[in-house]
């Protein structure tokens, strides 16, 4: 009103000639992408609490020998020894075989030849829990 006194016109505060041309679609896009960053961040959210139940409830206990014969008696008695150990759901002792195809990507497809003797790969005991770890 002050400026109608002195310009002889009256401004407005927002131009209505701003909701045209690309400003719109500018602003759809960003409440686009902010609904996907919100899906992004659910989905991550339950991925995360997924992973984390599955991983509390259990114990990897490694055997570390070279010599072959000697580590797979030492994983039978530590086997022997956790399944007498309270709160102890359930075990089971990783076959070699399934170690040597988890380590294949890395090492190559020889793996198996040398386990005995250049590349001592250790015995794996999972263990799952009653509770958490």
């Amino acid at each position: 009103m002050v400026r109608r006194l002195f310009t002889g016109r009256d401004t407005e505060l927002i131009p209505q000639g701003r909701m045209s041309g690309p400003m719109p679609w500018v602003i759809a896009i960003m409440v686009a992408m902010t609904a996907i960053a919100l899906a992004a961040g659910l989905a991550l959210g339950n991925a995360v609490s997924s992973a984390k139940a599955e991983i509390e409830g259990g114990v990897t206990v490694q055997i570390i020998e070279p010599r072959a014969d000697i580590r797979q008696k030492e994983a039978e008695s530590a086997v022997a020894a956790i399944k007498t150990m309270p709160g102890v759901a359930g075990l089971r002792l990783v076959p070699q075989a399934e170690l040597d195809a988890l380590i294949e990507p890395w090492l190559g497809t020889g793996i198996a030849n040398a386990t005995g003797s250049a590349i001592p790969v250790p015995s794996l005991i999972d263990v799952r829990l009653k509770g958490p770890a």
